[in-house]
């Protein structure tokens, strides 16, 4: 089985005349759905395999991410979806990896880089799903060992992102 979150935003976003009566909000789910998929796309993005346990309840649903690795990376966490907020709890790590086919995956672009990477953290957003992508904060740390970046198009422009301060101003390491 293989789902991609765009079909399902697309039945979300229409309107109610298209769903021809399929609310969702009738369905009045309660109970734990163990979810395997083989991917789990969004967009650009795919998370290869992924596992979670869905939680349904009155107000809403929580989503237990076991398992999901985007781009070679693990990404366990929680996804709550009350009422209309969706907040999230993500904490990202992979370890001893070439960082190139990584960023590359992540970013887009081309990448040139050598040595064992390293990645850990937390990524936390709260908010209506339009204005979700504006209250990510958190902490990532990236550490190197025996390595360098010659060039990296995408990672320059990560950097100079108005919200990267925010992930690297919280952090209690310099």
């Amino acid at each position: 089985m293989s789902v991609d979150l765009k079909d399902v935003k697309e039945f979300l976003t229409k309107d109610k005349k298209e769903r021809k009566g399929q609310e969702l909000s009738a369905l009045q789910l309660q109970g734990t759905i163990r979810f395997k998929s083989n991917f789990l796309k969004y967009e650009r993005f795919t998370w290869e395999p992924f596992r979670a346990d869905i939680t349904f309840g009155q107000n809403g649903a929580e989503v237990k991410i076991e398992e999901a690795k985007l781009c070679g990376i693990s990404t366990p966490g929680v996804v709550k979806l009350i009422d209309q907020e969706v907040s999230f709890d993500i904490r990202p790590f992979f370890r001893s990896r070439e960082f190139e086919p990584t960023a590359k995956c992540l970013l887009g672009q081309e990448i040139r880089a050598t040595g064992d990477f390293e990645l850990k953290g937390r990524i936390v957003a709260q908010g209506k799903p339009e204005d979700l992508f504006n209250s990510f904060r958190g902490d990532l740390e990236l550490l190197a060992k025996d390595g360098r970046i010659y060039y990296a198009i995408g990672l320059s422009e990560f950097w100079s992102l108005s919200m990267l301060p925010r992930f690297i101003g919280e952090s209690s390491q310099t």
